[in-house]
């Protein structure tokens, strides 16, 4: 969206975050929602719709990552962890569902 990638985060952070297969990355900054997975089914999401103007969604994606949801809206995202790994739900504020994803927890994780 309007600030992008952090080219030291892609750098040092998601080598790290995607060799350890990392259920998921939460991020804020940019003001809307997006969510991503790479190739190693790692889920990335930008969750930024607290308040401020909100910014277009970029439809843009490098190959590293693909885009599964976006979203230009005030919204909440919730996180429930249960036994068999974790549901994330982006809701806005009318009390919308804008999206759900259902992440299992990682075989080498239990």
């Amino acid at each position: 969206s309007r600030h992008g990638s952090t080219d030291d985060v892609v750098d040092r952070w998601v080598p790290i975050l995607e060799r350890h297969r990392v259920s998921l990355v939460l991020s804020g900054h940019d003001h809307n929602y997006q969510r991503f997975v790479s190739p190693r089914g790692v889920t990335y999401v930008v969750t930024g719709g607290g308040g401020a103007s909100l910014y277009d969604v970029d439809r843009d994606c490098t190959d590293a990552v693909r885009q599964e949801a976006r979203a230009k809206a005030y919204h909440f995202v919730a996180v429930e962890v249960h036994g068999s790994g974790m549901t994330v739900t982006a809701v806005g504020r009318d009390g919308r569902i804008l999206d759900t994803t259902v992440l299992p927890t990682a075989p080498d994780a239990r």
